[in-house]
């Protein structure tokens, strides 16, 4: 049990440690960033999901609180700054793209899990 121990807790204290270190000066951001990366790949350390997405994530057609023009403007703003400006039309084209590849890996796996349900060999 000990050598599972072992690797967690060195995780946790090079997590902390990194953490820590992110928090001393901004020009050491993007080395906070760089070394912090691999934790996110391994989902060590994950960035909140901003409020305005979250609402949007549970609801995104719902009927908005008000519609007056200054709280849909601002409902909007809200999410200007989470999400960015608007998409080019390259941009655009980029993100369908990727939407794309993310269909294709989630219809991937579905297949891959109907192989093994049909005990297929190769999946």
């Amino acid at each position: 049990m000990t050598s599972i121990r072992t690797p967690l807790a060195t995780l946790t204290l090079l997590a902390a440690a990194l953490m820590l270190a992110s928090c001393t000066t901004q020009q050491n951001d993007g080395l906070a960033a760089a070394a912090t990366a691999p934790l996110a790949d391994l989902n060590l350390v994950n960035a909140p999901i901003p409020p305005a997405l979250r609402t949007a994530q549970g609801a995104p057609y719902a009927r908005p609180a008000s519609l007056a023009c200054e709280a849909l403007l601002a409902d909007i703003r809200a999410l200007d700054e989470v999400l960015g400006a608007e998409l080019t039309g390259a941009e655009r084209y980029t993100r369908q793209v990727n939407a794309a590849i993310a269909a294709g890996t989630v219809r991937r796996s579905f297949l891959k899990g109907v192989a093994v349900a049909q005990q297929c060999r190769a999946a």
